[in-house]
């Protein structure tokens, strides 16, 4: 977290080399930032769990068993995969995104700079993970 917090200043102060705001003012904006963004996350994690009992059986072998936070930054859904379904082989990034766009999924995340990411696991073991980025959506 202190290594992204530290490229980020590093690119903010890049970009605002005239800018009058001193040091602590940039720490404070990002801070505000992250923490903006975290709230956001977590009222849309909070309504979704209001709305679907999780976990939620999806078919094929896979269950929805958890929506997180990470670090303020990572909208993450979690998923369990039954050990013989071949169905998470199905599931791409660009599959993801198509299905993403057309129900405007992604619209408060693009607009936060929220990151996107499903996780799959059998077990504890994690069999795939898929990253989208605010650029990608």
């Amino acid at each position: 977290m202190k290594r992204i917090l530290f490229i980020l200043l590093l690119f903010i102060a890049c970009q605002n080399t005239t800018s009058n705001a001193t040091l602590e003012q940039r720490l404070s904006n990002v801070e505000n930032d992250r923490n903006q963004r975290g709230e956001i996350i977590d009222g849309i994690i909070s309504a979704l769990k209001e709305r679907y009992q999780l976990p939620m059986d999806l078919g094929q072998g896979i269950s929805m068993i958890n929506i997180l936070n990470e670090q303020d930054r990572y909208f993450v859904y979690v998923y369990e995969v039954e050990p013989y379904s071949d169905a998470v082989n199905y599931i791409t990034k660009t599959s993801l995104i198509s299905d993403m766009r057309a129900a405007n999924g992604f619209d408060f995340a693009k607009s936060n700079d929220i990151i996107m990411v499903w996780r799959y696991f059998t077990g504890l073991d994690e069999i795939k993970e898929i990253i989208i980025e605010p650029f990608e959506m």
